[in-house]
């Protein structure tokens, strides 16, 4: 997805294979059974949210409080049924493992636990190319057993239930955004015969932000002098700006009521700096090698900086830094072929990403002061462990007076607005109990 969040491909390492003696289904194989196990546990335990990218899939689920413990289920948890025992324990026999089926990974380090919603959110990802084949196998196996009379598919998960498991007069809901909820709808609903529920991409990114900046501002971070620094947040600093930067990247301004609008957007993204990194440094180069080499690389090799042309007074009069790019890949335009050809790739992969990231940030902030929003925030795939995107963000905002703030869950975002929605309807079903509202309007 062009404007969403989406990050350009990467070129990813396999996950390593489930544990030796997990049980599988029959004719799935042990990754794939693995991973419909996971889900079939997950499914009738946890309020979930799911948002399936171009690229990678996430969910964001809700652990019950007690669980962990070796107790069921906290009395006072509001997002789920009371557990047996036997569920609780395969549930957490999941949950001490950190990968699942071929591409499945757990991301601990990302935990939140939420007050709010009576749990802690835990978050897994996978490769989007999974999805398909994952799901044919698992139906099929479905179709398979039904006619062998090897058993009656569940109507709740699809897949031979793990013991312990609370039958409901009604199937279990999922909740999913992306352009992958609506591209593989069908064979998703089809394989766990579950309640289906695709949510706008823009409206589970919006809910997805309220609820972090709200119950969880900790989590609100910028740079300063190359340092990660805490920045909080507070309900008077709406509306605010969002840019989302993933392929290409879209502007969105949030109101404190959670209405929201999209101020505009540009095709510069994640994916510009990745193809023409792949044209300046090598057609066979991943993202990760990109980033490694612009990390590496000094811009001002290949850019014309304002120190070039105004010197050390000069700059100081414009209030700018020496090394502030003036014209990106200015100097090739003084070389001959021969210079130009033994350009160091670290440079030309350096001045790539900062012609990219002043680019998007330049659009970011006019398209905020446009929306009458002081405070902007970057978001999405592109910024996913990037912290020398972000930095530059932050460089180039200031020049202009402005600050650049980030979220430690912003990729996230869409698949925790699908948990709160799975969350609020487990709540009405179990305790038919409104969701609590949350500073700066209620969450819907």
């Amino acid at each position: 997805m062009s404007c969403c969040g989406e990050a350009p491909p990467r070129r990813a390492a396999a996950a390593p294979p489930p544990a030796a003696g997990a049980e599988a289904p029959d004719g799935l194989g042990q990754a794939d059974g693995d991973a419909a196990q996971y889900i079939s546990t997950l499914l009738p335990t946890c309020a979930l949210g799911v948002d399936i990218g171009g690229t990678a899939g996430k969910c964001a689920f809700l652990l019950p409080a007690g669980v962990e413990e070796g107790e069921g289920e906290a009395p006072d948890a509001p997002a789920s049924p009371k557990l047996s025992a036997s569920l609780a324990g395969d549930l957490r026999a999941f949950l001490a493992r950190d990968t699942f089926g071929e591409t499945g990974k757990r991301l601990r380090d990302l935990d939140l636990a939420s007050p709010l919603m009576g749990g802690r959110i835990c978050f897994i990802k996978w490769d989007t190319r999974r999805v398909q084949p994952f799901c044919e196998k698992v139906r099929d196996e479905r179709a398979r057993a039904a006619r062998a009379g090897a058993g009656t598919p569940d109507a709740s998960h699809g897949v031979s239930p793990p013991a312990g498991v609370l039958q409901r007069p009604q199937r279990y809901d999922m909740y999913a955004t992306g352009g992958g909820a609506f591209k593989f709808e069908d064979v998703v609903a089809g394989a766990f015969d579950i309640q289906y529920h695709k949510l706008g991409e823009f409206d589970s990114l919006v809910l997805g932000l309220r609820y972090l900046l709200s119950a969880h501002p900790e989590t609100v971070y910028t740079f300063q002098d190359r340092v990660k620094k805490p920045a909080g947040f507070d309900a008077s600093q709406y509306p605010i700006a969002v840019c989302n930067i993933g392929s290409g990247t879209s502007v969105l301004k949030i109101e404190a009521d959670g209405s929201f609008q999209r101020l505009g957007g540009t095709s510069i993204g994640g994916s510009t700096f990745y193809g023409l990194c792949k044209l300046v440094v090598g057609a066979d180069s991943t993202f990760d090698d990109c980033m490694r080499l612009a990390r590496e690389g000094d811009a001002a090799e290949v850019d014309i900086t304002v120190g070039d042309i105004y010197g050390e007074a000069g700059a100081a009069v414009l209030n700018l830094p020496l090394l502030a790019p003036a014209s990106s890949f200015g100097k090739l335009a003084s070389m001959d072929a021969a210079e130009v050809a033994a350009l160091p790739r670290p440079a030309l992969a350096a001045s790539t990403l900062a012609m990219t990231t002043q680019g998007i940030q330049q659009i970011a902030m006019g398209l905020a002061k446009k929306g009458q929003c002081s405070t902007v925030f970057f978001t999405g795939g592109f910024l996913r462990g990037n912290d020398l995107s972000q930095r530059k963000l932050c460089e180039f905002a200031r020049m202009v007076g402005e600050e650049a703030y980030f979220m430690e869950h912003s990729e996230y975002a869409g698949a925790l607005g699908c948990l709160w929605k799975s969350h609020a309807k487990r709540s009405q079903a179990t305790r038919k109990a409104a969701p609590r509202p949350f500073e700066g309007g209620a969450l819907a």
